[in-house]
């Protein structure tokens, strides 16, 4: 065999390795090809179309959990998802951990997007901040898995499975579990509900390990939520208290939003207020600015990066809602307090 047959008989293996490999390291993809490919046998018997609609659900909810858990923090959606068929009438859905998948039991509906829908609920009310969620009281616990559950159909794009959520699955919420609600909606607009209120129950989830809840911890979640309000409301150039200040969460916010501030004194207000967390010991500091204040956001990190006593977490750019409604771009910095 000459060179050039060796190398054209290699093209197709090598091809082939490469999409192996591609699939063992994202197996969400692996599932979206298996359901595609399912979906073409569907019509020949239930048990084809039953696995092509499975495969679909499990691909866009581990997609979304991978991206949310790989940006943000592996502990918000630790869990992968696996449907199991019920044909008892007597099951509309349970979900329930096991071996590291969240397992969601349901019928299947002819309509996918009631199937998508039905699955999303089950899988957050299981697999949602599981370490953190036993120190949420009942309001808190509801207004998180409403958000995230449409959080994850808005991001996959199924407005048809997101309509039939909001019609049908909603649950009766109380009025503080409603604003509640309306607050992560405002927050997820201001890209600050995955980097600041997800970010900051992860790492209280962590700490929180292995300690038995109490009305206190579960108050202070409760104020820590109503306290973001302050952020979502705030009107421009008017000044907010951006720090929340007790026993578990201490947590600061550098809103970055006065031009005539950063024109007369540059960054030196922000850099002194930080000076000024660090020393009330505040756990994490959070520098957000949008538009034009984004240059002062990076000369600030700039000057942050060589203190020693902080580490530096993460930075997140998207667009978001500005202060006036229009959609601009934004960016999130995070800094935590070393001890």
């Amino acid at each position: 065999m000459n060179v050039e047959s060796i190398v054209v008989a290699a093209v197709p293996s090598t091809s082939l390795l490469g999409v192996i490999i591609y699939l063992l390291k994202n197996p969400e993809k692996a599932e979206k090809w298996g359901a595609l490919f399912a979906r073409g046998f569907a019509g020949l018997s239930d048990a084809s179309e039953r696995r092509s609609v499975s495969g679909e659900i499990q691909s866009d909810i581990n997609t979304f959990a991978k991206d949310v858990t790989g940006k943000v923090d592996a502990s918000i959606l630790p869990y992968g998802i696996k449907i199991k068929w019920e044909k008892s009438d007597n099951v509309s859905y349970e979900s329930f951990v096991s071996e590291g998948q969240v397992v969601v039991r349901m019928r299947n509906h002819r309509n996918q997007a009631r199937n998508l829908a039905l699955a999303t609920v089950a899988y957050v009310q299981a697999g949602f901040l599981p370490d953190a969620r036993p120190h949420f009281d009942q309001e808190v616990s509801n207004a998180m898995d409403t958000a995230m559950a449409r959080k994850i159909l808005l991001d996959r794009r199924r407005s048809d499975a997101l309509s039939i959520f909001n019609k049908e699955m909603l649950t009766e919420q109380t009025p503080m579990a409603a604003r509640m609600s309306k607050i992560m909606q405002d927050l997820d607009a201001k890209g600050l509900f995955n980097e600041m209120l997800l970010r900051e129950m992860a790492d209280l989830g962590k700490r929180l390990t292995g300690i038995a809840p109490t009305e206190d911890s579960r108050k202070e979640i409760r104020d820590f939520v109503v306290f973001c309000e302050k952020l979502t409301e705030k009107e421009p150039g008017e000044d907010v208290s951006p720090d929340f200040k007790k026993k578990l969460l201490r947590v600061s916010i550098v809103l970055i939003a006065k031009s005539k501030t950063y024109a007369e004194r540059g960054v030196m207000p922000h850099l002194n207020w930080v000076d000024k967390c660090l020393k009330e010991e505040m756990d994490s500091i959070y520098i957000c600015a949008t538009g034009p204040h984004i240059r002062a956001a990076r000369e600030l990190d700039a000057l942050l990066q060589s203190y020693q006593s902080v580490r530096r977490i993460a930075e997140h750019s998207e667009k978001v809602l500005g202060q006036k409604g229009e959609i601009v771009n934004g960016i999130c910095i995070v800094y935590h307090r070393l001890a």
